[in-house]
């Protein structure tokens, strides 16, 4: 995305770099809101929201491509950074798949019933053996540590499953890979800015 962001900024100066720059602003700000805790995809796909700006970016691309080529002009864009900013998109829409499909991919309900049972079938499993009168090399104190370490350790995994659920709240959280995002769009913002006061001081 910083890349693509420099060779938008690049662009000569016009309508088609400022759209190209809206929507590179608002895929970053698609990101931010896909990043929050509690964010079900599922949701956001059923909805239509996962249709990216990229397709956009891509389209505007080809419209700038299409009408020099119509108009018999000298392209607007070299051939070289026309090159690589369609290279970039392609990429950016490949690593996109990627993490929405990472994201998606969840424990199934199979896998904490069978963590449940085991658990389960352990501690009944220990309960059964030490429903005894005399148990050599152990007394009720032992006995009770062992319980505990036992419920303990069971109660810590399910945590720990549940808490891997949502890579973006909890112990183990990949939310500060977040804050580059915040970067990327304060930079489109900026530049967005000092294009518009381009063209102010240009009409005046």
């Amino acid at each position: 995305m910083r890349v693509l962001q420099l060779m938008v900024d690049s662009f000569p100066p016009g309508v088609e770099r400022d759209k190209c720059r809206s929507y590179l602003m608002q895929y970053t700000a698609r990101l931010i809101t896909e990043s929050q805790p509690g964010v079900d995809l599922n949701d956001l796909e059923f909805t239509g929201s996962m249709d990216s700006e990229m397709n956009g970016f891509l389209g505007q691309l080809n419209d700038m491509l299409s009408s020099d080529c119509e108009e018999n002009v000298v392209p607007r864009l070299p051939t070289p950074l026309l090159s690589e900013t369609y290279s970039a998109v392609h990429r950016l829409n490949s690593e996109r798949s990627t993490r929405i499909s990472a994201l998606q991919s969840t424990f199934p309900t199979l896998h904490y019933v069978i963590l449940s049972l085991l658990a389960l079938s352990i501690c009944i499993a220990f309960l059964m053996e030490t429903n005894q009168s005399i148990l050599i090399f152990l007394n009720a104190i032992q006995l009770k540590i062992l319980w505990t370490m036992l419920v303990s350790t069971s109660s810590a995994l399910g945590v720990v499953c549940y808490d891997l659920l949502d890579p973006f709240q909890g112990s183990y959280q990949i939310s500060r890979t977040v804050d580059q995002l915040y970067t990327i769009q304060s930079v489109n913002l900026a530049s967005d800015k000092l294009s518009n006061m381009q063209k102010y001081c240009e009409r005046r």
